[in-house]
């Protein structure tokens, strides 16, 4: 094998590892957010995706300004739904759940951070 084929091997290596340390790395701090145990996290984001799926369900009509409204109202119960399971809501884990359940529901990305920035 040629030392240029090697070297670049080498280098997408390198920076493949440097890709999935940075990734882990978020995703461990935004799961720190939470708090409480693997359990608990699990029964949260359960809870939530059934939240979104039926407040979507009741009250979206697929036009994306409307869906800070939708975010505003689903926002705090989330914070319920957390401190019903025993977490602490902070804001950072209540934009995280609601991220991660709008997401789920196949709501473009943009529209979703537009909306959860909106919140105070």
């Amino acid at each position: 094998m040629s030392p240029i084929v090697t070297v670049l091997i080498v280098g997408f290596l390198v920076l493949d590892a440097i890709v999935v340390v940075v990734v882990l790395r978020n995703a461990r701090e935004r799961l720190a957010a939470f708090g409480g145990t693997m359990a608990q996290r699990r029964e949260v984001l359960a809870a939530a995706q059934e939240l979104a799926a039926s407040a979507l369900a009741s009250s979206y009509d697929g036009n994306v300004e409307n869906l800070p409204t939708l975010v505003m109202g689903l926002a705090p119960r989330m914070e319920a739904l957390m401190r019903a399971r025993g977490l602490e809501p902070t804001p950072t884990a209540v934009r995280t759940l609601l991220q991660g359940s709008l997401m789920r529901k196949r709501l473009p990305l943009v529209h979703v951070r537009r909306a959860i920035a909106s919140l105070p």
